[in-house]
């Protein structure tokens, strides 16, 4: 079987459609991990890459940097396995951002995802979830080269290779995102990954995590939680306030799924 065979696979699976903001595909624990070789083929040159990331780096980021990257190849419920491969950053910020492939009106995200012209990056949404349904929200930084200044779940992240190490890239990246960006640990077994959600503009596999936290320990993390490079601001909405807020406030397609997942799940409890 190809590669593009592999990917091809993605539109056969149970996909849901979150009020237009994309799709989202339930996925429960106990899943395996494997790495194989990619099937993107970039529709540029390297050059080309390099040259359009370093303008936009000199007039808005000095601070970019290339680095590697986790990638999307298929899923089989069967056997329970994802199957990812080795990219570059650049990559996806070139061809998702800078230079968008442009796609017919009637291709669904996941057929998109299931082509080869896009590297299929993964990330990672994490959201941090209160005793009583209440939600630790962030605005990210001005100064981050993908989603300035909008508002976000309590931590995102790029899944990158040493992910690995731990099983689950997803809850390994959320673990890790979380501890770097607000320096708070959490118990393994009480991050709980969802599943995989992917935005009709960004065009991103992004893996669904989040925590429900007791009191105790929920008062610490909201009385430590600070700025840092990539979080401008927290603050804190009730599970009944989400979708009123999205209309209010722009956020990351990942997060407006994220927390409307959330919203439903408690409410349904």
């Amino acid at each position: 079987m190809s590669l593009h065979r592999d990917r091809a696979s993605l539109t056969d699976l149970p996909w849901e459609t979150v009020e237009g903001h994309g799709q989202f595909l339930r996925m429960q624990s106990n899943w395996h991990f494997d790495l194989v070789p990619s099937g993107f083929t970039p529709t540029y040159t390297e050059n080309a890459r390099d040259t359009r990331v370093e303008e936009f780096a000199r007039q808005e980021h000095p601070l970019l940097f290339n680095g590697p990257t986790l990638c999307l190849e298929s899923i089989d419920p069967k056997t329970r396995t994802v199957s990812i491969s080795k990219g570059e950053f650049y990559d996806f910020l070139f061809s998702n951002i800078l230079s968008p492939v442009s796609f017919g009106s009637d291709r669904v995200p996941s057929a998109i995802l299931a082509s080869s012209v896009l590297p299929n990056a993964l990330a990672v949404s994490f959201q941090l979830i209160g005793p009583n349904g209440e939600l630790l929200i962030a605005s990210r930084s001005d100064k981050l080269a993908v989603g300035p200044g909008i508002m976000s779940t309590t931590v995102t992240g790029g899944i990158d290779p040493h992910d690995l190490q731990g099983g689950n890239p997803f809850l390994c990246c959320a673990a890790r995102e979380l501890k770097e960006e607000i320096g708070v640990s959490l118990p393994a077994d009480s991050l709980h990954f969802r599943g995989i959600a992917i935005g009709i503009r960004k065009l991103q596999a992004v893996g669904i995590v989040d925590a429900i936290c007791g009191n105790e320990r929920w008062a610490a993390i909201v009385s430590h939680a600070t700025r840092s490079d990539e979080i401008r601001s927290f603050s804190i909405i009730d599970k009944r306030s989400v979708a009123a807020l999205l209309h209010r406030k722009r956020f990351t397609e990942a997060a407006s799924m994220h927390l409307l997942l959330i919203a439903q799940r408690l409410t349904n409890c």
